[in-house]
């Protein structure tokens, strides 16, 4: 098996790794620490509140009916296999970086070491753009990214569609932290109202779909982007969704009347997709349509 020699994907992995083992795996313990271990009935009941864990355990030494210490074993289990897979990613990303998942990603695109090499080779030519945190180093053809645990190598032109949401898990996040008292309410507002994005990546001849979290000023990443593809489009329409999960033949077509008709680029006005997306749903031709207007 090849080795990966020093570079931006290297350490790009390595840092990965240690994100699975000192960040995600004390998360995922707190988590199952939290939720086991604090009297969560005292938020419907004045009386009586116990934590998870003990009411579990009182139920299976009395061999109770209660389905709860059954949950409560079974999430325990189900924790206990997400560390135990964090910690095997995150120490073969530190010691065996090709025996890594983010190259066995790569494996399903073609020869990973081959890719790495590629996008190693032009990277000590030139970096178009460059970020630190989050890792993000794009060339003229390649982008890599690193976000917590995973580890991105993308090639540009097969980006097809990107778009930027708000990571609503958060707002879970601060919400159970608030109600077992780890947060006030001053502290999970101001989490809340944190300026990170997150960025959607859709690729050709891909059915997963890819995540980073980006500060807010991101337009040089996206416009860096649009000049090295013909047809990616940036912006969300939930037509645009609807049919890039069902006929990607339509989505590729609509994609192209766009860019055409002036879009694509930060800030498009997606109104115009309705008239798209009438033509299509319509059985007419985008184009030929889009020419009658």
């Amino acid at each position: 098996m090849s080795s990966i020699p020093p570079g931006y994907f290297r350490t790009a992995v390595t840092r990965s790794g240690k994100s699975s083992l000192f960040f995600v795996t004390p998360f995922l313990i707190i988590i199952w620490v939290v939720v086991m271990f604090l009297p969560w009935e005292a938020w419907f009941e004045e009386n009586g509140a116990v934590p998870l864990f003990f009411h579990a355990l009182k139920k299976l030494m009395n061999f109770g009916e209660a389905p709860f210490p059954w949950v409560s074993l079974l999430f325990t289990v189900i924790m206990f296999l997400f560390v135990l897979m964090m910690v095997h990613d995150g120490l073969k990303s530190l010691f065996s970086p090709e025996k890594s998942m983010a190259v066995l990603d790569l494996e399903k695109l073609g020869d990973p070491f081959e890719m790495i090499a590629d996008f190693e080779k032009e990277a000590a030519s030139h970096v178009a753009l460059r970020w630190e945190k989050p890792m993000l180093v794009a060339t003229d053809n390649w982008l890599l990214m690193q976000n917590t645990s995973d580890v991105i190598l993308l090639t540009i032109s097969k980006l097809a569609w990107v778009y930027d949401k708000s990571d609503s898990t958060a707002d879970f996040t601060n919400f159970a932290f608030r109600r077992a008292g780890m947060l006030t309410r001053s502290q999970a507002a101001q989490a809340k109202a944190s300026d990170e994005r997150t960025l959607i990546f859709w690729v050709e001849g891909n059915e997963n779909k890819f995540s980073i979290n980006v500060p807010p000023d991101f337009d040089d990443l996206v416009e860096h982007l649009l000049r090295r593809t013909q047809h990616m489009i940036f912006g969300y329409h939930k037509d645009l969704q609807k049919y890039w999960d069902t006929d990607r033949a339509k989505f590729k077509e609509a994609a192209i009347a766009f860019i055409a008709a002036g879009g694509g680029a930060s800030g498009s006005d997606f109104s115009f997709f309705d008239t798209i997306f009438d033509l299509a749903e319509g059985g007419s031709d985008v184009a030929e349509g889009l020419g009658e207007l």
